[in-house]
């Protein structure tokens, strides 16, 4: 079984190329001769074939090659070349590999994927991709960067090519210090901790970074019960030290995460939860971050007010 990539140049290759190709409806024609695409397509190609080398054409690995490195027949590509496309076939095994290589190679030579803007945001280009509103050139510049998409998500693409979401810049807090902060990541950090139910990180403006926590009521008597303690609901939980206690090391775990300006300085325990019944969760069950912050303003302006970690 193998895998099969079309990488192709977007300028030549049009909206409707790529369905045809994909649906059977023409045939994809190319040959053995990498001279005849693109310089960007021929420089990635030469760089791909370092690490899979050619299956067919002039660069196509030798017997030789193949005796003396067991195992190289992974690695072998089916490689095929256009002017203004590669298409490739890969060994199912080695597609993962392959795939990754590719993204973190591409975009060096002027064929990208994904890329992640200055301020984190991820960008993405490609055919599948609108080329802009209808006679609404204002919406247009504000979704489109020099032809990528902006995506909306904040993310980073990592030395093997992976790319990363870390959250929403629509939800990124911006400390009074000026530091660029993606909730997300310290959000659900703290939801793995068996306690907590919901985490709603805040700071916007702020000196620091806090958070509001809210306990899991099913959870909560297993917990108390297997470290010895006795029974409470989480309103009386919510103010025991020693539940506390679990839950700042709960947050001195998530702050491994990122650096110390990003990290929770503050947090407070709401004696209840949210819920999608009192209008603090959607449906899908995320948390109404602005309806959260009106709610519980006083307890945000609280967290202000103590010595700060």
């Amino acid at each position: 079984m193998s895998y099969d990539i079309l990488v192709f140049e977007p300028d030549f290759i049009s909206d409707a190329d790529f369905p045809a190709w994909w649906e059977g409806d023409e045939p994809l024609e190319t040959g053995f001769e990498p001279e005849v695409m693109t310089p960007s397509l021929r420089s990635l190609y030469r760089e791909l074939r370092r690490y899979f080398p050619a299956l067919n054409g002039p660069d196509a690995v030798d017997d030789a090659t193949c005796e003396a490195r067991p195992g190289i027949d992974e690695y072998i590509v089916d490689y095929g070349f256009a002017p203004q496309y590669m298409y490739i076939s890969v060994s199912w095994p080695r597609a993962g590999d392959f795939v990754s290589r590719l993204l973190l190679t591409a975009p060096r030579h002027g064929i990208a994927i994904a890329r992640v803007s200055d301020d984190g945001e991820i960008l993405i280009k490609g055919i599948g991709l609108f080329r802009g509103y209808r006679n609404n050139p204002q919406a247009t510049a504000e979704a489109l960067d020099g032809g990528w998409l902006r995506s909306g998500d904040l993310g980073s693409l990592d030395s093997e090519g992976f790319l990363r979401i870390t959250g929403r810049k629509k939800e990124l807090i911006v400390t009074a210090g000026g530091k660029n902060v993606a909730p997300a990541i310290l959000e659900d950090r703290l939801r793995g901790h068996p306690l907590v139910s919901q985490v709603l990180v805040v700071g916007d403006g702020r000196p620091c970074i806090g958070a509001l926590i809210t306990l899991d009521a099913e959870i909560l008597p297993m917990w108390l019960s297997g470290h010895g303690l006795e029974d409470m609901a989480p309103i009386e939980a919510a103010q025991d030290p020693r539940v506390r206690a679990a839950l700042e090391k709960a947050v001195a775990r998530a702050n491994e995460a990122v650096s110390r300006a990003e990290s929770i300085r503050t947090f407070t325990v709401l004696p209840g939860d949210f819920t999608v019944d009192n209008g603090l969760l959607t449906p899908s069950l995320k948390v109404r971050r602005a309806q959260a912050q009106e709610r519980f303003a006083k307890e945000i302006d609280a967290l202000y007010t103590r010595t700060l970690r």
